[in-house]
């Protein structure tokens, strides 16, 4: 098994460019949110253990997105993936919040629910989970566990969130903008990378990535949402590398 860091140097590598065809597989791969009241772990169980992976729905079209004001949890799960499973993946963080308003940023905590490494960086309002923050996340271990009929893909838990928020507030999963070209990408078991910003318009871009809305909205799950095509073979095949090949 290639070694987290490893993993995390492949992203680095391979920045806007994206691994073989076979990171196709990957190409309707969806990050969601899933929001709810504060998990409280029982002995020997973490906040992981609150997802809804662990309690609940295999499908991400089914998670919650709207909560209350407070104390709460958001989960962050991949989704629909290929078959081929996954082992990492870049994304960032957006909400407004300051001080004794929105989600208050000193009141965010983050929880890796891997078995890899975190490579957080930093935004204009500082480290990851922070707004505007960037991490990478690893597994050790291929994750290759398909919905329970089949039908919703491989689904991936990557971590939890505790957020407080004092008023009406928006969190989003965004690209990684922080890396020196913008990701929002996800490596496979084969040890592909797509970064599905190069093989999407960007204005379909938000239908990729979850949001929740604290005290007001609906939210918005990715999940189950029509995938958007790429383009032309010919212009993807260009964004690809083989792990090793020259670009």
């Amino acid at each position: 098994l290639i070694s987290s860091m490893a993993l995390c140097g492949l992203f680095l590598v391979l920045g806007s460019s994206v691994a073989s065809a076979q990171g196709l597989d990957n190409f309707g791969t969806r990050i969601a949110l899933h929001v709810d009241d504060v998990f409280v772990p029982a002995k020997g169980q973490t906040i992981c253990d609150g997802s809804p992976l662990s309690v609940g729905p295999d499908d991400c079209s089914l998670y919650n997105t709207s909560i209350v004001a407070g104390a709460n949890n958001v989960w962050i799960v991949v989704g629909q993936a290929g078959s081929v499973g996954l082992t990492g993946i870049s994304f960032g963080l957006e909400y407004s919040g300051s001080s004794g308003s929105g989600i208050d940023p000193a009141f965010v905590g983050w929880t890796r629910c891997t078995n890899g490494l975190d490579f957080p960086n930093s935004g204009a309002n500082g480290e990851y989970p922070a707004p505007g923050g960037g991490n990478r996340v690893t597994w050790t271990t291929c994750q290759n566990s398909g919905s329970a009929n089949g039908q919703f893909g491989v689904h991936a838990l990557v971590g939890a969130l505790y957020t407080y928020a004092y008023s009406a507030d928006q969190l989003s999963v965004t690209p990684n903008n922080n890396v020196p070209t913008p990701e929002l990408a996800v490596t496979d078991c084969a040890i592909s990378t797509i970064n599905i910003l190069s093989v999407t318009d960007p204005a379909l871009v938000p239908q990729l990535t979850g949001r929740v809305d604290i005290a007001g909205g609906a939210g918005y799950t990715p999940c189950g949402v029509v995938n958007t095509q790429p383009t032309t073979w010919g212009k993807i095949k260009d964004q690809y590398t083989e792990p090793g090949e020259e670009e």
